[in-house]
């Protein structure tokens, strides 16, 4: 059985006062679309691993709902686990989308998570 989304979630993802379209994806597609015409502009950096551009789609996810239910509940447990997982997609992306070694920034994950258990227990 398929949930269907209340009105509240639905307004979630879409801009205010608009018509319950979710503007997520379009900005997705700018991030990306600007990407590739940097690429094209200055050839000599390479994106090789492009398809890391698609795990900020729940970044971006993750971002959005933080926001909202900040607005909400202001810093909430919520709005600081969305945060968290947030940041988490992000910097993975990043590790991809650069070539950097995984082996030298996997402290910075540990750094993260301690972050949000310190906000955790606040």
């Amino acid at each position: 059985m398929v949930k269907k989304e209340s009105k509240d979630e639905e307004r979630a993802w879409s801009w205010p006062g608009g018509r319950g379209r979710s503007w997520l994806p379009g900005v997705v597609l700018i991030l990306i679309g600007a990407v590739f015409l940097l690429r094209n502009y200055f050839p000599a950096y390479s994106l090789t691993n492009w398809w890391a551009l698609f795990i900020l789609f729940p970044a971006l996810g993750s971002f959005s709902r933080a926001v909202e239910v900040y607005r909400q509940d202001g810093f909430s447990r919520s709005a600081r686990s969305n945060l968290f997982w947030g940041l988490f997609f992000t910097l993975l992306s990043a590790s991809f989308l650069f070539s950097l070694n995984f082996s030298l920034i996997w402290p910075v994950f540990l750094i993260i998570g301690g972050v949000a258990m310190l906000l955790g227990a606040l």
